[in-house]
């Protein structure tokens, strides 16, 4: 086992060489060996995959590795290791907050075309020569 596995959260570690080692109640360091594997198949949704695969790999994790963290909190808390709540979405598909501010963002854009403050444009092409226009004036 190497002198300095690598940090992944507050009380614990992984170490390449197959042992999870984390810190118990009373901040022991516990190594576990987890060479011995039992295979398991689960169901996610592709597009959160997709999303959380790079953010684990720069952290240097698997999703094996992720899953086992998991459990092991499970097993030594006896609950999940994180809040689970139900959230009430809007009929857009909105958390009621973010919802309420991107109206709120749109609110002021309307009324900064109401004084002028932001000139609208009809189409890209509107656009594009306004665009242009300000690069020959730089």
């Amino acid at each position: 086992m190497s002198k300095n596995p690598p940090k992944i959260w507050s009380g614990f570690s992984v170490d390449i060489c197959g042992y999870f080692v984390y810190a118990n109640s009373r901040g022991d360091k516990v190594m576990a060996d987890t060479t011995r594997s039992s295979g398991m198949h689960i169901r996610v949704n592709p597009e959160i995959k997709a999303k959380v695969e790079p953010i684990l790999a720069a952290i240097g994790l698997s999703f094996s590795d992720v899953f086992n963290l998991t459990l092991n909190q499970i097993y030594l808390k006896r609950k999940i290791p994180f809040e689970l709540s139900a959230v009430q979405l809007t009929e857009n598909g909105y958390t009621p907050e973010f919802e309420a501010a991107v109206l709120a963002e749109a609110e002021e854009m309307y009324a900064a075309v109401a004084n002028g403050t932001i000139k609208p444009f009809n189409n890209v092409a509107e656009l594009r020569a306004a665009l242009d226009a300000e690069k020959v004036d730089e």
